[in-house]
């Protein structure tokens, strides 16, 4: 997050912009661990061993839920709603 400011810039956010924020932030965070993982496997690389890192890096899919509709809509209900109640005593 450092390089796109700061948490408190973040909360002064609509709330879907911040979650976009931080969720990009996220990305690039496990973008740069997978970098410095396959720095270190290149150097044990050979022709018939190297993979590109667009290979070697391929974001996970995001996981199905067996959830209901009902449930996960119940879930950020409460999740909006502790984030409201935070942010009323600024």
């Amino acid at each position: 997050m450092s390089r796109y400011g700061s948490l408190t810039e973040v909360n002064d956010m609509p709330l879907d912009d911040g979650v976009q924020l931080i969720v990009k932030a996220k990305e690039k965070q496990e973008e740069q661990r997978a970098w410095d993982l396959y720095l270190t496997k290149y150097s044990y690389m050979d022709e018939n061993t190297y993979i590109p890192f667009e290979d070697f890096f391929k974001p996970q899919q995001q996981k199905e839920s067996n959830e209901s509709v009902e449930d996960i809509l119940k879930g950020v209900k409460e999740s909006i709603d502790i984030f409201r109640s935070s942010n009323e005593g600024r």
